[in-house]
């Protein structure tokens, strides 16, 4: 899976507009769009705001956090 993919799935799950996300993180829709589709990835206080918004579990936190430790390239879930 993907970061991106992840990001939108939690982001989608919590049924937050991108808008939402924007108000919540103070950032930009653009921000926002490019997290999602994979061209930038979030800091570390944006990833961990972003988990605090969508209700993340440890178990999403934790592959959060694996996906991010590989960077933007698909990590093998082999």
């Amino acid at each position: 899976m993907l970061l991106s993919t992840l990001l939108r799935s939690l982001r989608e799950r919590q049924r937050l507009r991108v808008a939402d996300v924007c108000a919540l993180l103070d950032c930009s829709p653009s921000a926002v769009y490019a997290w999602e589709a994979g061209q930038k990835e979030p800091g570390p206080a944006h990833l961990s705001a972003l988990a605090t918004a969508y209700c993340a579990t440890k178990k999403d936190r934790a592959e959060l956090a694996r996906l991010r430790a590989f960077g933007p390239d698909e990590v093998s879930d082999g």
